[in-house]
């Protein structure tokens, strides 16, 4: 029973230090904060933690979900941390669950996927896996969904925070 819960102290250990780091500014300065977020995201995406986080994502979708928001919220903070999760192909299985078909966990992928969206490294991460691209044909189809009502209001958030920070994006899709 020991090792149920070891991904659960991580990932709650995790937070913590990434919330340290959003305060280490006066502390040290940014060679301390660099120093750190490397520490950090050596952890984060160690093989075991990765394999370990993998394993815990099969036990149900809340769980899922949960891990897929630590993840989109390491991969925002830096680009260097984007690219470790692509190393490790983390990412890949959010970016594929907005393609399943289910309205619910549509609806949460993409909640997660506009933290990704808030930084530029996340958007051209996004536009090279022609996520941008299949969201924006999703939402042409949820108009004439019956419960596309419920999903429009969060895609339209999704292309709002793209749109502030590349007003083309609308343009492009």
């Amino acid at each position: 029973a020991g090792g149920e819960h070891t991904l659960d102290w991580r990932a709650v250990h995790l937070l913590g230090v990434d919330d340290g780091l959003t305060r280490c500014g006066g502390q040290g300065g940014s060679r301390g904060c660099e120093h750190r977020r490397g520490e950090l995201g050596s952890v984060v995406m160690s093989s075991q933690l990765v394999e370990e986080m993998r394993i815990t994502m099969q036990k149900n979708e809340t769980v899922r979900f949960r891990i897929y928001e630590i993840i989109a919220n390491f991969a925002s903070a830096s680009a260097e941390n984007l690219t470790r999760c692509k190393e490790t192909q983390i990412l890949e299985p959010l970016l594929d669950e907005v393609s399943s078909g289910d309205s619910l966990i549509l609806l949460n992928g993409v909640e997660l996927l506009k933290t990704l969206a808030a930084s530029s490294h996340g958007r051209s991460y996004l536009e090279k896996q022609g996520t941008i691209q299949k969201l924006a044909i999703t939402f042409v189809h949820l108009i004439d969904d019956p419960i596309g009502g419920l999903i429009i209001p969060g895609m339209v958030k999704f292309f709002g925070v793209m749109a502030h920070y590349d007003p083309g994006v609308i343009d492009r899709y």
